[in-house]
């Protein structure tokens, strides 16, 4: 018996784009189809980023309606799929006169990199019991459809069992149409929501039961959307969406029961009714859990087709891979800490957004240069970064 080992070199990397002090804490990056890249920076500006250079104006200002602090702000946009043709884009925030959470609908024309405030219209107003878990996910599905994440408004425990009130807005994903839509309230509700035309309930209601999802992923070659629902006490996890489900906060906490539940009224912890999450993990140096996309940039050619995922305190990034239904853990890397979110561009390259104000591209510069496949049985080739995905050592016993 012979007991070898081949070093592995660093497959992640984190390529600057944005150091800090150019940005005061960038919470979202996307595009519009171009070669721009949009920054949220939670105070209540979007900037445009074309190449390194951040244009000297910012697309959007509206800081003076945002209120700014832990989880409020301005948090999130997309971009309409019709935008070339509509010049229409969404985002969330944080009211500062009431507190309200806001999603808007603004308007520009494709060309300007400045966005008129004065084009907002209002499409929802959401009161918001406490300073946490607020609206902090948009994302447009291939149907044109838009889905709408809202945390369960707080404080901690989710004391009145919002998440599985079906007839109010909180700990939901909510699913809107909002093309063609001109006036009041700029939205309509899709006939096939799950819970459209049931008495008693929210028709706007796609999946119920969620904490604070952070930030939602989406595939658009499957339309697959995961969510990363921040826990309180113990579990973190990422939900696959499906429509109708129950994703159990604040009866469960990943795949325990959550001992301070005051869901009385609900079915019972460990319900058969309740959706598992496809990942959760505990806590310990992870405590918060930041969902992503499906990877599908040139530059992680070893990462295409897993789905990302990190955690804000550890600094781990990780990535989950589907087979026939079932999820495992692909692959993990440790890389800086105090991560806020993924950003995709228009060529489908994966950015991380951090804390304190930093932006880097994730890519794999060593991919092409060091040997990945090795014989060890009668099998065929293994891959060598489906076994370990560390930098260190790998041991083989032939």
């Amino acid at each position: 018996m012979v007991i070898f080992y081949i070093i592995l070199f660093q497959e992640l990397q984190f390529q600057p784009i944005v150091t800090p002090g150019v940005f005061e804490r960038p919470v979202w990056l996307t595009h519009c189809g171009d070669n721009r890249r949009f920054i949220v920076d939670q105070p209540g500006r979007i900037w445009i980023l074309e190449g390194n250079h951040v244009l000297k104006e910012p697309f959007l200002d509206i800081r003076e309606s945002v209120i700014f602090d832990n989880e409020r702000g301005l948090l999130c946009l997309a971009f309409a799929p019709d935008f070339v043709a509509s010049g229409y884009f969404f985002v969330t925030y944080i009211r500062a006169s009431d507190q309200a959470a806001i999603l808007a609908r603004f308007q520009v024309s494709v060309e300007s990199n400045i966005t008129d405030p004065e084009s907002q219209v209002i499409l929802m107003e959401i009161a918001q019991p406490s300073p946490i878990h607020k609206m902090h996910g948009l994302q447009f599905l291939n149907d044109g459809s838009l889905l709408v994440a809202v945390g369960d408004g707080g404080p901690r425990n989710d004391p009145e069992c919002r998440s599985q009130n079906l007839q109010n807005r909180y700990g939901k994903i909510l699913r809107i149409s909002v093309q063609n839509q001109l006036d009041p309230p700029y939205f309509s509700v899709p006939s096939d929501n799950p819970f459209f035309g049931v008495p008693g309930t929210n028709p706007e209601i796609y999946a119920l039961g969620l904490r604070n999802p952070w930030r939602m992923g989406h595939d658009p070659l499957t339309d697959q959307v995961l969510i990363g629902d921040v826990g309180q006490a113990s579990f973190e996890e990422i939900n696959l969406l499906k429509p109708g489900a129950n994703f159990g906060w604040s009866v469960m906490e990943g795949l325990s029961c959550f001992a301070l539940s005051n869901c009385s009224q609900i079915p019972p912890c460990m319900d058969p009714g309740f959706e598992s999450p496809i990942y959760a993990y505990a806590h310990g140096v992870d405590c918060a859990v930041i969902g992503g996309p499906r990877v599908r940039s040139q530059l992680l050619p070893d990462f295409l087709g897993l789905w990302a995922g990190g955690d804000y305190c550890s600094g781990r990034f990780f990535f989950l891979e589907e087979n026939a239904g079932v999820w495992t853990l692909a692959a993990e890397h440790w890389g800086p800490t105090f991560f806020t979110s993924f950003g995709l561009d228009a060529n489908g390259d994966l950015y991380g957004l951090f804390f304190d104000g930093r932006i880097s591209r994730l890519v794999q510069p060593m991919a092409d240069f060091w040997p990945r496949w090795l014989d060890v049985d009668a099998a065929g080739p293994v891959d060598l970064l489906r076994l370990v995905h560390r930098v260190g050592y790998v041991p083989f016993t032939l």
